[in-house]
């Protein structure tokens, strides 16, 4: 009879307590709930926010960069009097109820476009053969009309570092005879490779076939939107986002 009722309680826990889930996450020894960090974000606003007057398509998400059920907040913008994308990355510290900037290193762009999961642009959760999962990011830039490169990057974390490593790469530019030219780059090694078109299509679309996707899931949050809402309506955006974070883990 014992020991039925110790697999009984066994069972319990397996099924009620062990799973994981994003709405409620532990760090250390305390249990965030999705609310929680959104409150803790809130109340750490002026770490992270761009705010009401900032110029070009900006906003937020929460990606586990780390792996380690809680997701990491990231401020994602493309502005510039030309147009780029920058990002900027946070750690929710529950034990001190701060929003703490992750440092940034590698020879790669950690930046993707707001929205970039849903209008089709590049930002993935890939699993390599070794078991090993990171993020594969689109980078923009615009010089001017006609004058742009577009970059890919491989996107982990490692000692408290946002680390990113350059994939591959694709310049447009106009010439002297105000034709559009491109250049087309991969990098392994840290070693640079001019390509052909098709080369580089063919490079790309094997590095995709060499990597599982994951297929990521995120709620964007747009600044303007968020901006314009009061403090309790800002608070579910951010937990919903923070809820929105999943990945497919039997995919193969």
């Amino acid at each position: 009879m014992k020991n039925k009722t110790a697999k009984f309680i066994a069972l319990l826990l397996a099924v009620f307590i062990f799973p994981l889930s994003f709405s409620a996450c532990k760090s250390g020894n305390t249990e965030l709930s999705a609310e929680s960090v959104a409150d803790i974000c809130i109340e750490n606003r002026q770490v992270w926010e761009f705010g009401e007057n900032s110029v070009g398509n900006c906003g937020y998400c929460f990606i586990d960069l780390d792996f380690d059920g809680m997701p990491e907040l990231v401020s994602t913008s493309t502005q510039g009097s030309g147009l780029f994308t920058t990002d900027f990355f946070y750690k929710i510290n529950a034990e001190k109820s701060a929003v703490e900037s992750l440092p940034l290193s590698g020879n790669g762009n950690a930046d993707f476009k707001l929205n970039a999961a849903q209008d089709g642009d590049y930002m993935k959760l890939l699993r390599d053969g070794d078991g090993n999962m990171f993020y594969f990011f689109c980078s923009y830039a615009r010089a001017s009309a006609g004058n742009y490169a577009v970059s890919y990057s491989r996107v982990t974390v490692s000692g408290g570092k946002v680390q990113s490593e350059l994939l591959f790469s694709e310049d447009v530019y106009t010439n002297e005879d105000s034709q559009s030219e491109h250049k087309y780059y991969s990098y392994a090694d840290g070693k640079q490779t001019e390509l052909s078109e098709q080369e580089y299509k063919n490079t790309f679309d094997s590095f995709l076939a060499d990597n599982t996707d994951m297929h990521l899931t995120a709620g964007y949050i747009d600044n303007n939107e968020f901006s314009a809402a009061d403090s309790a309506k800002q608070r579910e955006m951010l937990a919903e986002s923070y809820r929105a974070f999943g990945y497919d883990k039997t995919a193969n």
